[in-house]
């Protein structure tokens, strides 16, 4: 069954293709040699990541510098693991696996199976005025431990985004680019998990353990997909960090629940036209649709689309698939009935046609959908041309006239078992040609050059080749190809009906007289009849067009002579081109030759082809080595160019890198230079307070002898005036004068003292 690929909108922009595997084919199945893996734990959320080794880009997609994780979920941060910088966020970030521990290693290798993730986007895409957006799946192992296996960070710079050869409309957009990668299919794991857990096997080195750090896939776990677009992004410590608010979160079943679901092309049995439609386990859709819409939140319906292309001979060394038509439509009904077709087939000279059909089961409620392929060939061109084939009956079509006849009922001798003679004198007059109609279009050939050898032992000549009818390479109607020599050239073919797949013998027995033509640039028709050799016995005959000729097997004597292995009744005749003619044939320019049957009345081409000559074949064989080396020192010149360009741009990314480090030792050093003068500085302060407390404790020492002075004085005055009390007439104003200079000589000084 083919594979069966779900379809979901994550945004207006942006639509999610889940392609889940199909279960009974090898595609999309690598080795652990093949895509190593890596193993990453993230203790900021708990979970683990798990993608391919760096080198997988080109198997999977599936890598780190694609990725991003969680840093800090409280404030919805994110960082990029991308590797074009100096240090890998998972090396700088303790909170993660560093690269030395990434790898998973296998002994031995195993395989495992991978599903496809496609991101569509439409034309025109702009992010839809953001950063970028962050896109992941994730399952849960048996210790609730959540299991990533799909990071994908794909912002504005980033440019791995394809274009779609086959561009589609869903929903109103176009689609025209995606993004694919591939991931591991977690219903296998899970199979391989609980197979050998209920046959009691080993699990240690399955990749459903290696993978979930040995706990094994939860059984009741579905696809989690999670969607959010990237608002915005910081740079620190070199470490790009992005912010995502709001992740979509919608879940997916981890099995294919539409695996029986398939799409019917095939030629209808009661007329010329083809029958598409949908079907569910081999039989049409109708009932089965009815039940999905007695689901509540679904109404689905049937989007056809078909595609039609022609196999054309345009020239060239090869035909090649054109398309030539395309139809879209839709079915909301009567799904009980198929969809009768049939196809223009707008090429005369097309070989056969092909028509791609594609069924999309379309839920109008939640706006997903379920697509299935299916592609059939077919022979017959001609049946459906532009025109179809018309008899000529002429511009007034005849009458027929019966007439009655009476048969005599006398029994008639032709021969005498006695003497085993013919009372016929001429058997050629009595040899009538039966009409027989074929499809050019489906006649094929095997052609083989013959040669005379003398049988050793009854020395008799005979015609030798190196096959048979069951030993030949069979080749389509135009493509055959014969050798021409320059000597007597013996050429035998046998002719085929049907198709590549299946075909048989042409009994050439009733066609008439075949021949072998070839075209001279006068114009001339040059033309060869057929070996007719199923009357002979022991003697041989040669039919030329130049005559009969005859020999006696017992003398030896030979002119012509043939092998009584021709069989007509297989397909097989032989011709006879004399050297002379043979020479001449081979200078002609047009290289075309054709076999035709010539019955008596008129003659039909049955098979054309080409041929070429032994010597220019050399040539040719030379030229076109010459062309394959040329080919050859072109490709590896490119590689050539393009490594430099690598290498060229290797440098430049360890110039820039060498800069970056110097300007961060300059910087550094800068840095450097002003903790020192801040450390000057700090010193110089602590050194100035000491000196402060220093002189503050000399100011107190001097403040207080001036003070003790100053008690002195006082001391001084009182004694003074108490010595001069008796004496009233006593100067007693001038000692008072005294003391009061004194006392303000002294608050002056302490005064100035303060203020230095």
């Amino acid at each position: 069954m083919a594979a069966t690929s779900t379809y979901i909108n994550l945004s207006n922009s942006v639509l999610l293709e889940y392609q889940y595997r199909d279960q009974a084919s090898i595609v999309d199945e690598f080795t652990t040699t093949q895509a190593p893996w890596f193993l990453m734990d993230d203790a900021a959320d708990k979970s683990t990541l798990i993608f391919n080794n760096d080198d997988s880009t080109n198997i999977t997609g599936n890598v780190r510098t694609r990725m991003g994780c969680s840093t800090e979920p409280t404030t919805a941060t994110y960082g990029y693991l991308k590797l074009n910088q100096i240090m890998a966020l998972n090396d700088y970030d303790p909170q993660l696996t560093n690269s030395v521990s990434l790898p998973v290693s296998f002994s031995p290798m195993e395989v495992v199976a991978y599903d496809v993730v496609r991101i569509h986007l439409v034309q025109g895409f702009n992010f839809e005025n953001n950063e970028g957006f962050y896109f992941r799946l994730g399952f849960n192992d048996n210790a609730g431990n959540v299991v990533r296996h799909l990071n994908l960070s794909y912002r504005k710079s980033d440019n791995y985004a394809q274009l779609n050869s086959s561009p589609f409309i869903l929903g109103g957009k176009y689609y025209a680019s995606y993004i694919e990668i591939k991931v591991p299919a977690l219903y296998n794991l899970q199979d391989e998990w609980y197979q050998a857990i209920s046959t009691g096997s080993p699990t240690v080195n399955l990749p459903s353990s290696r993978l979930t750090n040995g706990n094994g896939p939860s059984y009741s776990s579905l696809i989690t997909t999670e969607f959010g677009w990237i608002v915005q992004e910081k740079v620190v410590n070199n470490q790009t960090y992005f912010n995502t608010y709001e992740l979509t979160r919608i879940d997916l079943p981890v099995k294919d629940q539409f695996n029986d679901l398939s799409a019917v092309i095939q030629e209808s049995t009661n007329g010329d036209y083809l029958e598409l439609y949908a079907a569910y386990s081999g039989n049409i859709i109708d009932n089965f649709i009815g039940k999905l819409n007695n689901v509540p939140g679904n109404d689905y319906i049937i989007l056809h689309e078909l595609h039609v292309f022609e196999y054309v001979w345009n020239g060239g060394a090869n035909p090649v698939w054109i398309e030539t038509s395309k139809l879209e439509f839709v079915q909301d009904s009567e799904y009980e009935d198929p969809i009768l077709y049939r196809p223009i087939i707008q090429n005369n000279g097309a070989v056969t046609y092909r028509i791609d059909y594609t069924i999309r089961l379309f839920n109008r409620e939640d706006q997903t959908s379920i697509w299935k392929e299916a592609s059939a060939n077919f022979g017959n061109p001609l049946k459906y041309a532009k025109s179809l084939q018309k008899i000529n009956l002429g511009i007034n079509p005849i009458q027929p006239k019966i007439y009655n006849k009476v048969y005599d009922k006398s029994v008639q001798m032709y021969g005498n078992n006695d003497t085993g003679n013919s009372l016929v004198s001429n058997l050629s007059e009595y040899k009538e040609f039966v009409t027989s109609f074929l499809s050019i279009n489906q006649i094929m050939i095997s052609a083989q050059n013959a040669y005379m050898k003398k049988d050793a032992g009854t020395g008799k000549y005979v015609l030798s080749d190196t096959g048979d009818s069951s030993s030949q390479i069979i080749y389509a109607q135009g493509l055959g190809k014969i050798n021409m020599t320059q000597g007597d050239t013996y050429i035998k073919f046998v002719m085929y009906k049907g198709s590549a797949k299946h075909y048989d013998f042409v009994d050439l027995s009733g066609l008439g007289i075949l021949k072998l033509n070839f075209y001279a640039d006068s114009g001339e028709i040059v033309s060869f009849n057929a070996i007719d050799s199923t009357s002979l016995d022991d003697q041989y005959a040669l039919t030329t067009n130049e005559g009969t000729q005859s020999i006696n097997a017992a003398t030896g004597e030979v002119t012509n002579s043939v092998s009584q292995t021709i069989n007509s009744s297989s397909g097989e005749c032989l011709f006879k081109v004399n050297s002379k003619d043979a020479q001449r044939i081979s200078e002609y320019q047009s290289k075309q030759f054709t076999v035709t049957a010539w019955n008596g009345d008129s003659e039909s081409q049955i098979y054309t082809g080409t041929f070429v000559t032994v010597g220019n074949q050399v040539s040719n064989f030379q030229d076109k080595k010459i062309a394959s080396l040329q080919k050859q020192i072109e490709e590896w010149t490119q590689k050539f160019k393009a490594q430099v360009a690598l290498t060229t741009l290797a440098n430049n990314t360890i110039t820039g890198q060498s800069a970056t480090i110097e300007n961060l030792n300059n910087n550094l050093a800068s840095a450097q230079s002003k903790i020192d003068l801040k450390i000057q500085e700090y010193n110089a302060e602590v050194s100035n307070n000491i000196i402060d407390e220093e002189e503050k404790n000399a100011l107190e020492i001097e403040i207080a002898q001036l003070e003790a002075a100053n008690e002195d004085l006082q001391a001084s005055v009182e004694i003074m005036e108490i010595v001069d009390a008796s004496c009233p007439s006593c100067d007693n104003v001038m000692y008072e004068s005294i003391a009061e200079k004194d006392a303000s000589s002294i608050s002056s000084s302490v005064a100035s003292a303060f203020e230095e």
